[in-house]
């Protein structure tokens, strides 16, 4: 039973990658230095420790799995109800299995009677669609470039791609999905805690969350940078790493990790494969092919991510 459980989420995860939607798209690349920042050249050195990566991994693990799509979304809602009739222009449409609903506001934009000022373009998908003959419920927030900010001076802007999809099917197996890509601003009021709206997080990510009873899993690609310049990994690659309860009763680990430090320089670990999950959540840190030392999860740190009721978030 748990095989097939396993089995079920990981063919479901497969159809996912196979055509992702254009909100969903994972990662494929490596963050480069952003072209704001000083060139960065890699030092024939490592900069980072074993004891860094360790405290790394499993804090950055957190955010990533308490990233709370809806609880973006809801801020960004909470701007647009200084909306008008005319301001931003709106067009509602119908799209398969749902709605599409866009406004822009190009150029300097428009402000709306209560002096709030609306630039860019956003859409708001939501629809249900079917798949294997089970209703999958989603939806997606998309922009290039937008910024809202109110008289008071509350506001966000930036860029997004954000969105999220949930499918329960008749044998108990609940796939939720959520994928964000953000480059985003706002005032403190507005971004409360949120690490994606306080700076402390940009880039890509595409999460699957899998629970039937018991049993929970979680698969993970992103390509991460946190904000400000003093952390000891300045940016992080997660490739199909995939932590589950059911592979191995303290959680089984697989998939890489390349964590970047403050030079420039890239450090790897192998976890292992979907297929041969790692029981012990350790592999060995890898840079320019010489071990470093033991980066692992505890069973304490997996079984914190793994502990959820609906949504990991």
């Amino acid at each position: 039973m748990h095989r097939t459980w396993l089995l079920g989420v990981s063919l479901a995860l497969a159809a996912c990658a196979d055509s992702p939607p254009d909100e969903t798209t994972a990662p494929v690349d490596r963050p480069k230095p952003s072209p704001y920042e000083p060139t960065v050249e890699t030092n024939e050195d490592s900069q980072l420790t074993v004891e860094q990566a360790n405290a790394a991994l499993p804090a950055l693990l957190a955010q990533i799995v308490a990233t709370d799509p809806e609880g973006i979304r809801d801020r960004f809602d909470a701007l647009m109800v200084h909306a008008d009739a005319t301001c931003p222009p709106t067009t509602v449409s119908d799209i398969e299995g749902g709605t599409l609903t866009r406004w822009e506001a190009y150029g300097e934009g428009c402000t709306s009677a209560d002096g709030t000022r609306f630039q860019g373009e956003v859409r708001y998908t939501a629809a249900e669609t079917i798949e294997d003959g089970v209703p999958v419920v989603g939806w997606a927030l998309d922009s290039l470039e937008f910024e809202v900010r109110t008289p008071s001076g509350d506001f966000m802007r930036g860029a997004l791609s954000l969105g999220a999809t949930t499918q329960e099917r008749p044998d108990g197996l609940v796939i939720d999905t959520m994928a964000i890509r953000s480059q985003l601003e706002a005032d403190a009021t507005t971004a409360g805690d949120n690490p994606w709206l306080t700076g402390a997080l940009n880039g890509e990510v595409a999460l699957l969350a899998g629970r039937q009873g018991p049993g929970r899993l979680l698969q993970i690609r992103a390509v991460v940078k946190p904000g400000g310049g003093d952390a000891a990994v300045t940016a992080t690659e997660l490739d199909d790493v995939q932590l589950d309860n059911v592979s191995c009763p303290e959680g089984g680990l697989s998939g890489s990790v390349a964590m970047r430090d403050a030079v420039g320089g890239w450090h790897d670990v192998f976890f292992g494969t979907e297929d041969a999950p790692n029981c012990t959540a350790c592999g060995e840190l890898d840079f320019h092919g010489e071990a470093m030392g033991q980066l692992c999860l505890s069973s304490a740190q997996r079984t914190q991510l793994l502990t959820w009721e609906t949504t990991p978030w």
